[in-house]
């Protein structure tokens, strides 16, 4: 989400496939209008994700259910905050909540209160978004994942 304030407009950007009723739904909102300085955007399947992650001053995963969440890492080793839904792979991935704003799944309310609060405190979303990508760097990155397979090969040949 981009510009999350009453006085300046804000942008939903989804990338990725998405059904169709979910398409319709945005489209058909009273609030998804210039009046209510709110646009959505649809980019569909894109090849430049770090491009779009970095023009994000926000990441939000608000699933009910989820296998691996890559794209939260993705956010996460590009410096952003995280808001994330507190299902199980979520809560593992931003170690339950410690390098991520959890919500409710499903309680549209939690989240929009856990989004003003991360709006409006610039402090804590820098914060937040810096320990983000150290934790994802130190955990998820290529390096790390190296480093983990080179001690396991190396604890099997002793």
């Amino acid at each position: 989400m981009l510009r999350c304030w009453e006085w300046s407009p804000t942008f939903m950007r989804t990338v990725g496939k998405i059904s169709s009723r979910f398409a319709r739904r945005c489209r058909s909102s009273s609030h998804a209008t210039p009046q209510h300085n709110l646009f959505v955007h649809f980019l569909g399947k894109r090849a430049d994700i770090p491009d779009v992650l970095s023009s994000l001053d926000a990441f939000v995963l608000s699933s009910r259910w989820e296998g691996s969440p890559i794209a939260v890492m993705e956010a996460m080793m590009i410096g952003i905050p995280v808001v994330l839904s507190d299902i199980g792979p979520l809560k593992d991935v931003s170690s339950d909540g410690k390098y991520a704003v959890l919500f409710r799944s499903g309680d549209q309310q939690d989240l929009a209160s856990k989004l003003i609060q991360l709006v409006e405190d610039a402090e804590s979303r820098s914060r937040l978004a810096v320990l983000a990508r150290q934790w994802a760097m130190s955990t998820f990155s290529i390096e790390a994942h190296i480093a983990s397979l080179l001690k396991l090969y190396g604890s099997l040949v002793k």
